[in-house]
């Protein structure tokens, strides 16, 4: 019984310092925490991050940052920070997006490699008095719809159809779409006379 014990604690004591030394290496770098705020907020922060391994080449090839997928509209998951994607039910290859702090092909330090992005959302607009759905577009940029002002009283088709994006945007595809600079400025017109009704 008593060489059992000893067999037993040698095996535990080995096994505990194994694992203990497998990760007594560690190499720091930074990720950002913060992205910016889509009403006012401009500034980003960064994180001190920690990776182990047995060695500092290891250590450095477990070091990642991870952030939201931008591209994914109306994306549920909203962390950004050190480390791999968390697992969590609102998290997959789509949702969240990882990166490498260290560049192996370089020899680099690649710190803050998930810079935050601004989110695009799908959102709808009418246009002929038929909801549309529009391309999607960030809260700070492109989500917008054009029409008429209540007070606009006119029958401009061209106004009283509405749709997806901007006033501006609309004029500037006028003057794209159309090659008789007279009738183009002629409508422009139009519009921004009723516009300003």
């Amino acid at each position: 019984d008593t060489m059992k014990y000893v067999t037993w604690y040698f095996a535990v004591t080995t096994l505990y310092f194994t694992n203990v030394l497998a990760s007594n290496v560690s190499w720091t770098f930074t990720c950002f925490d913060k992205g910016y705020d889509v009403t006012s907020d401009s500034s980003t922060l960064t994180e001190k991050c920690i990776a182990k391994g047995v060695d500092e080449d290891q250590a450095k090839a477990n070091a990642f940052c991870h952030r939201p997928n931008n591209t994914l509209a109306d994306n549920s998951f909203t962390h950004i920070g050190c480390g791999k994607c968390p697992e969590g039910e609102n998290v997959n290859v789509t949702s969240c997006l990882s990166c490498p702090a260290w560049n192996a092909t370089s020899g680099s330090d690649n710190s803050n490699c998930n810079e935050w992005k601004p989110p695009i959302f799908s959102f709808s607009c009418y246009q002929g008095g038929v909801p549309v759905k529009c391309s999607n577009g960030s809260l700070i940029k492109n989500i917008h719809c054009w029409g008429p002002k209540s007070r606009y009283s006119g029958n401009n088709p061209n106004l009283t159809r509405s749709g997806c994006g901007t006033c501006e945007e609309l004029i500037t595809i006028t003057q794209m779409m159309a090659g008789n600079w007279t009738t183009v400025q002629r409508a422009i017109l139009t519009i921004v006379m009723g516009l300003r009704q």
